[in-house]
């Protein structure tokens, strides 16, 4: 009887590490995401957008750091992060809105499976894991709204540069308010 108590609480913590990792994955594909549009968006001009995808980025990394920490913690587990690789390259602000709300709604989707099974391993939710889906969530309704706002035919260029402007005050203000020097 120990034995077999033994066998299903060491097949629980497995699946926690696994399920660990596939949060810690999608959230490092998520931040790696981030720093790749942060890239594209620089080189055409968008720096508000390229703070906003620069602040994300961070974010990202320390909610894969929290949950390092909280794995750590709870079950005395480590996973090894594997590097990630991807490639962004949209063609102008429009495509950029199109391609991110995708990646921001399979991130969602994936997030919350994870946050499922989460609960049906442990009992509770993840919180780490809940933060980022507000964010992300947060994020999708606003690259909804961006892109609404920037396809309609009265918008121009210099009204994008407006809102990048924006962006850009808003997001070197956060920055600053956590002490992120760049």
């Amino acid at each position: 009887m120990e034995f077999d108590k033994y066998l299903m609480e060491t097949k629980t913590e497995d699946k926690i590490s696994t399920l660990y990792n596939r949060m810690i994955t999608i959230l490092l594909e998520t931040a790696c995401l981030n720093e790749c549009a942060m890239v594209v968006l620089h080189s055409k001009g968008y720096n508000g957008f390229k703070r906003w995808h620069r602040y994300r980025s961070r974010e990202f990394r320390e909610f894969v750091i929290c949950l390092d920490n909280e794995l750590f913690d709870k079950f005395h587990k480590t996973v090894k992060h594997e590097p990630v690789s991807i490639s962004y390259a949209p063609a102008n602000m429009n495509s950029h809105l199109v391609n991110w709300k995708e990646k921001l709604a399979t991130a969602i989707h994936d997030l919350g499976e994870c946050n499922k099974e989460y609960f049906a391993l442990t009992g509770t939710t993840n919180c780490i894991v809940e933060d980022a889906i507000h964010i992300l969530t947060r994020d999708y309704e606003k690259a909804c709204r961006y892109y609404e706002r920037f396809s309609e035919g009265d918008w121009l260029a210099h009204d994008m540069h407006v809102v990048d402007d924006i962006i850009h005050y808003k997001y070197k203000k956060k920055e600053e308010e956590h002490g992120y020097k760049y």
